[in-house]
């Protein structure tokens, strides 16, 4: 039988609302997940290239340069095992721009913390059962494996 390791990163959330960023980060941690906390895209960015981030909630409008979206699309090129969930208290169109840019998910504020964590279980348990595959990033490597 087959073993995947069990995820060893944090939950990365990203909304320009430090109240509702500390409320979702207290209420995660206080049911034992690791959870880190970002403000903007760029600060988002430096903390997946920086930190092993396992799944990332961001909300769709963030203030400053860039959007959720941007990160959405961002975190799809560059980190494609990690799924990303879209939150927005926006009406319903935001859903279908953030299916189109290929969340794995979408979550309307406002919501039930509870929910949120079954959330949260129900797809860090996903990337618990998902096969960790090598992609070499350069023809070198490529050439190493077929040595």
């Amino acid at each position: 039988m087959l073993k995947f390791p069990r995820h060893n990163g944090s939950v990365l959330v990203v909304d320009d609302d430090e109240d509702f960023r500390l409320f979702v980060h207290g209420f995660l941690t206080c049911e034992g997940i690791p959870c880190t906390t970002a403000d903007s895209v760029e600060e988002a960015r430096q903390t997946l290239q920086s930190k092993q981030i396992s799944l990332v909630l961001v909300d769709c409008v963030l203030r400053g340069e860039g959007s959720g979206m941007d990160l959405l699309a961002y975190c799809k090129r560059k980190f494609p095992l990690v799924p990303v969930i879209m939150m927005s208290g926006l009406p319903f169109g935001w859903r279908l721009e953030a299916a189109l840019t290929g969340a794995d998910g979408c979550l309307e504020k406002p919501f039930d913390a509870t929910h949120l964590v079954r959330l949260v279980r129900q797809w860090l348990k996903q990337v618990d059962r998902t096969p960790k595959i090598f992609l070499p990033g350069r023809v070198e490597e490529v050439l190493t494996l077929v040595s």
